[in-house]
């Protein structure tokens, strides 16, 4: 979803998360799903109409803030534009 309103690629989420790691704060910028609570969260979202990949083993939510953090980082035209959007909801 970031990754299309930053007019990117997913991977280019990933990638920018990996190398920026010390960056993003876990409970602030995204929540980390995995194990049990994933196995839970895709029984429950598939019920209703959602789709978790079968083969993920993590799944990380972002925040607003940290959906930020990402359109600062990436240097596209429409990542600007949501920086901007962004700005104007707090």
């Amino acid at each position: 979803m970031i990754a299309d309103y930053c007019g990117t690629e997913a991977r280019r989420i990933s990638e920018n998360f990996n190398r920026n790691k010390d960056r993003f704060i876990e409970g602030k910028h995204y929540f980390k799903i995995e194990g049990e609570e994933l196995k839970n969260l895709r029984l429950t979202t598939n019920k209703r109409g959602g789709q978790i990949g079968g083969r993920a083993r993590i799944l990380n939510l972002w925040t607003q803030r940290g959906a930020f953090h990402h359109a600062k980082m990436l240097n596209t035209d429409r990542a600007w534009e949501v920086c901007q959007r962004l700005l104007n909801l707090w």
